[in-house]
């Protein structure tokens, strides 16, 4: 799949099984760095950061680096569509993620003392 960006194409890849495994390795590495954290590039865009376009696309750094956002929006409803399992997956390992948080909070701060 393809999509046109100005003057340049861009080619979306439906990432195989191990593909995600590879790319849930990298950023659980990069979670435990928190000294790495590019606040632009993992917030900018809402369901993907910019450095896992580059997973998704024929992109490098510089390509999206001289794109805007609403590109780049382009670029990842495209990567959405073509991976419709990964994102899902991702929206049940985020609400899954919630919920044990909530569990967590309320568990820790237990009744009040008499």
């Amino acid at each position: 799949m393809s999509i046109q960006i100005g003057e340049r194409r861009v080619e979306i890849k439906e990432l195989t099984v191990g593909k995600v495994r590879e790319l849930i390795e990298v950023a659980e590495r990069l979670q435990n760095h928190p000294e790495a954290v590019d606040f632009v590039a993992d917030g900018l865009l809402g369901d993907l950061s910019l450095w896992e376009i580059e997973w998704f696309t024929d992109l490098k750094v510089a390509d999206v680096d001289a794109m805007t956002p609403s590109e780049l929006e382009r670029v990842v409803d495209a990567c959405k569509e073509a991976n419709p399992h990964f994102f899902g997956w991702r929206e049940k390992m985020a609400a899954l993620g919630e919920k044990l948080l909530a569990r967590q909070s309320s568990e820790s701060s237990g009744p009040p003392s008499p």
